[in-house]
């Protein structure tokens, strides 16, 4: 099904410690578009790879944590024709090793996530959405 869509598809996601902290990382220098910015953990997805496991991939290989409970709870279309997918998840695991993509990481409040800047162009989406649904009572 997502295969058929003209552009890439990725998933981004909360992920929550114990404390119920949000876990953002720091774009590296090597990024193209975004160095420097606060991310979300997330990818592309590979062929024939369905919207769950391509998040725990990535987490994964990003991060080195798994996640639990995942939730796929929104999408968003991007101007290239690629669909951002936002999954939300859990994990028990407290040591991150960051892969070659991050500098950095740490772990924040959903208040701090709305105002946190630079925000990359899944987080900034991602804001947007948190803010429209808190207004409208659905987040």
């Amino acid at each position: 099904m997502l295969d058929n869509l003209p552009g890439r598809v990725a998933v981004h996601g909360l992920v929550y410690n114990q404390e119920n902290k949000i876990l953002v990382m720091m774009r590296s220098q090597q990024d193209v578009d975004e160095a420097n910015c606060w991310d979300l953990p997330g990818g592309g997805l590979e062929k024939d790879e369905d919207i769950e496991n391509g998040f725990v991939r990535e987490l994964t290989e990003e991060a080195g944590i798994l996640a639990k409970n995942v939730v796929i709870f929104a999408a968003h279309e991007v101007d290239d024709g690629s669909l951002g997918l936002y999954a939300k998840a859990d994990t028990e695991d407290i040591g991150i090793t960051l892969s070659d993509e991050h500098s950095d990481y740490k772990w924040i409040s959903e208040n701090k996530l709305l105002s946190i800047k630079p925000a990359s162009l899944h987080l900034r989406a991602l804001q947007e959405l948190v803010k429209t649904s808190k207004k409208s009572n659905c987040f």
